[in-house]
């Protein structure tokens, strides 16, 4: 038998745990196909993570159930004002011509920032922060990211070769604080040229005959998906890829859904509602909200006009279609993109009484019959509604003095412009305006004046 010397054999250990401690910390996505997904760190150890705080920062790690397999929980103490807690893990992927970024998150509390930042060896990197992240400590909640949402720092066109080093920063954010973070599969995707536009299908929980769900996007008014005659029934879209999406437009059929909700999702299992209404009035609803990827968009027909649920066709908005909103200023986190949502529960707010507005770009001129306002507690008693073209000269096309709050649905016949602003004149309250959610009904839909 042959025995290595012992001093070689000391260096020969060496070298083995040295290669396998790079192993398990410079991980190696492999290469996937356009659309394909690949998994950067799915959580299940804590080995290639290291962890770093701000000053006065308390924090303790561990690993918990995950979507899956394992999770990585923070569980972290916000005493100082700027506090924060940094993860940093070696990796080695190229990045593909367009991509996005997907995370999984949960926890309490709410109102925390998290942030992305993916770097090279020569020090440009790319941001992606989200600021007052609403979680849960039951449900994951998906935060996605496409390379045209990040911001390119240290280098104005952003990384061009492969990235050495990710980092995960959850910070105290204006109404967060304290308490845990749970992470889990983030993931790249290399998206496909969305000039070559790919068939969408469609699945539905249940058809009537041969009222099948591809039915709905046949691109044919003369034909319809039909659900058995029941409530609470859903229709699925699945793009085959992740898009930007706008909004979207249901034709009806008579049964109509009097009551429905739109979700979005990136991977078919976390959902964002982004759309509800328990007013639906049939023939043609054109619902706008504000920009989402998604790969799946999903109708829940929750009660119906009729017996069931008809739907002739389905047409989705794309990017250049969402609406963008601005406002004089936003109290932090009640952003004014909060009011496209499609989540009453949220709200955009100001801290200050007197002369605020928001606005929002249809991005082109675009024509509208109506325009509904869902205040909150804190509502305008007196204000303006404005329309313009080129975002300079306005029009005033509407005047409240007198307002009582809750819901004001404004009916603007042959409405036609780029730009809608609000013009909030005087608060309730006295300390500020609040505003949970806005509604533009374009011109496609049938309006009546009893409605408005």
């Amino acid at each position: 038998m042959y025995l290595l010397p012992y001093n070689l054999m000391k260096q020969s250990i060496r070298l083995i745990l040295l290669l396998l401690l790079f192993s398990a910390v410079f991980t190696v996505p492999s290469p996937a196909a356009p659309g394909d997904e690949q998994k950067i760190d799915s959580f299940e150890s804590l080995a290639s993570w290291k962890a770093d705080t701000s000053a006065g920062v308390s924090l303790m790690t561990d690993l918990v159930p995950g979507k899956q397999g394992k999770a990585l929980m923070l569980d972290f103490s916000f005493q100082p004002e700027r506090a924060s807690v940094t993860l940093t893990k070696n990796v080695s992927f190229t990045l593909p011509d367009d991509y996005a970024f997907r995370l999984y998150v949960k926890g309490q509390p709410s109102g925390n920032n998290i942030e992305l930042k993916v770097i090279n060896k020569d020090g440009t990197r790319c941001v992606k922060r989200w600021n007052g992240v609403t979680l849960s400590d039951n449900n994951w909640t998906a935060l996605t990211c496409r390379k045209k949402d990040m911001q390119f720092t240290w280098g104005a066109e952003g990384i061009k070769s492969n990235p050495c080093r990710i980092e995960i920063i959850v910070s105290k954010g204006f109404e967060g604080g304290s308490g845990t973070v749970c992470l889990d599969d983030l993931t790249i995707t290399e998206l496909r040229d969305t000039t070559k536009k790919l068939r969408s299908t469609a699945t539905a929980s249940s058809q009537d005959g041969e009222n099948t769900p591809d039915k709905a996007i046949d691109g044919s008014m003369e034909t319809c998906w039909s659900s058995e005659a029941s409530n609470d029934q859903w229709l699925l879209l699945d793009l085959q890829q992740g898009e930007d999406v706008g909004g979207i437009i249901l034709y009806w059929g008579q049964a109509y859904g009097a009551e429905y909700e739109i979700q979005t999702s990136v991977d078919g299992t976390a959902w964002d509602k982004v759309y509800a209404t328990q007013e639906g009035d049939g023939e043609t609803d054109d619902i706008y909200f504000k920009k989402r990827f998604a790969r799946y968009v999903k109708i829940n027909c929750i009660k119906s006009a009729a017996a069931g649920f008809s739907i002739k066709e389905i047409r989705l908005k794309s990017a250049e279609e969402a609406i963008i909103p601005s406002a004089s200023i936003s109290q932090q986190p009640n952003d004014i993109e909060n009011i496209l949502d499609g989540d009453k529960n949220t709200i955009w707010r100001t801290p200050f009484n007197g002369g605020q507005w928001l606005k929002l770009d249809l991005q082109k001129i675009r024509r509208y019959s109506g325009l509904t306002i869902h205040w909150d507690s804190d509502y305008a008693s007196e204000y303006d509604v404005l329309v313009s073209n080129d975002g300079d000269g306005w029009n005033r096309i509407y005047s409240v003095r007198s307002g009582d709050g809750g819901r004001d649905r404004i009916l603007i016949k042959n409405g036609e412009s780029r730009f809608i602003k609000i013009d909030l004149k005087r608060s309730i309250t006295g300390q500020g305006y609040g505003i949970r959610e806005i509604e533009l009904r374009s011109h496609a839909e049938t309006t009546s004046t009893q409605k408005y």
